[in-house]
């Protein structure tokens, strides 16, 4: 609704508020660590509409997205990263302990 109708976070989420019992519930991360916060679907549209507002989406946000980039750095055997910002990515959830690749050495954390 907001990338392709050009409409605000609250333009998009309004319809959705009208539903009784709606099922949505804040996003809570999967790891072991206590979590301090559950994000929202409005945060993550007031999100969206502030990468919106500062181009980091480009021009063409829907036609200009590169699936295939994505799916490669997203998968845990390449880098398991994704970008957040133009300058700030992330990477997986902290592991527990370190492992080690019994084929190459390398310390994977």
């Amino acid at each position: 609704l907001m990338i392709d109708h050009g409409m605000t976070a609250d333009e998009a989420i309004f319809p959705f508020l009208r539903i009784a019992n709606a099922p949505f519930e804040g996003y809570r991360d999967t790891t072991w660590c206590k979590q301090t916060f559950r994000l929202h679907v409005a945060s993550v549209l007031r999100g969206l509409e502030r990468a919106i507002g500062f181009g980091w989406l480009g021009e063409r946000p829907a036609k200009d997205f590169d699936i295939e980039q994505y799916e490669y750095y997203d998968d845990p055997s390449a880098f398991n990263l994704n970008e957040i910002t133009p300058q700030f990515i992330a990477f997986i959830s902290p592991q527990d302990r370190e492992r080690v690749d019994r084929r190459t050495g390398t310390l994977i954390a």
